[in-house]
């Protein structure tokens, strides 16, 4: 809730989904999430959302935004038009929360990372390993407030994509991106693909991990979070926790623009 009692509106807008949720007086009042792609135009698809949210009487809309900046300025005008309140954008910090942003140029980095990094922290003050799987998957190490940098690979649709336009025979829709214990092999294409993409992520998040583990005698949580994270955490072994909603929940830690 904000200060003066109303309802607060979060939404991460990502490349891929639109993500919201209400927080009201007693925690989440209602949540959901939208796929950009499935709608003309960013306005049609807040459009869509504003019917989810007629019930709610809003005092304050929080962002966290990787999208462009004309989406952050049709967001902006939609917020000022149905809600008739000012759009406020998390941005990158150098410091904040009690995190030190590990990028050599801390604005760099971006502000859905920051924000799970400042979350992560919370959850794991020791030290974290923030896995978020999304259109790009990355990773985040955070140990005691300080953030040490990480890695981007592409997203498992991503690679399905690439694997789809740049060969003949390997004509797969990504789907049923499912894990298990053990050694899980594609009886045929479609298996091969749907189970080696997230295994390839698993196994970069366990490399990570163990280098890192060697070099310093740190607990480290590995903590996952976006829309590919339970096909992903089907693959991981040993200990893991799954937030889908770490980004948002690094809003309310965040400083605003």
């Amino acid at each position: 809730m904000s200060e003066d009692g109303g309802a607060v509106l979060e939404l991460d807008l990502g490349n891929t989904r639109l993500k919201w949720r209400s927080l009201v007086k007693g925690g989440v009042g209602a949540a959901g999430f939208f796929v950009r792609q499935d709608y003309p135009s960013l306005p049609a698809c807040l459009a869509a959302l504003s019917l989810e949210l007629d019930r709610f009487d809003f005092s304050q809309v929080r962002v966290a935004s990787v999208a462009s900046a004309a989406s952050n300025e049709a967001l902006a005008l939609w917020g000022r038009n149905e809600l008739a309140l000012c759009v406020e954008f998390a941005r990158v910090s150098r410091e904040w929360a009690g995190v030190v942003n590990g990028y050599d140029d801390y604005s760099r980095l971006g502000v859905d990372r920051w924000l799970a990094v400042l979350a992560a922290q919370q959850l794991a003050p020791e030290g974290a390993c923030v896995v978020d799987c999304g259109s790009a998957v990355t990773l985040d190490l955070v140990v005691s407030g300080q953030h040490l940098g990480g890695y981007i690979v592409p997203g498992l649709r991503l690679m399905n994509a690439a694997l789809f336009g740049s060969t003949d025979g390997v004509k797969v829709v990504a789907e049923n991106l499912d894990g298990g214990a053990g050694l899980l092999l594609g009886r045929d294409t479609a298996g091969a693909v749907n189970l080696g993409l997230p295994m390839m992520v698993a196994s970069l998040v366990a490399e990570v991990v163990q280098r890192f583990l060697r070099e310093r005698e740190v607990r480290l949580q590995v903590i996952l979070t976006g829309g590919d994270a339970p096909a992903v955490a089907g693959f991981l072994e040993g200990a893991f926790l799954c937030r889908p909603d770490l980004v948002l929940d690094g809003l309310v830690l965040a400083e605003f623009s």
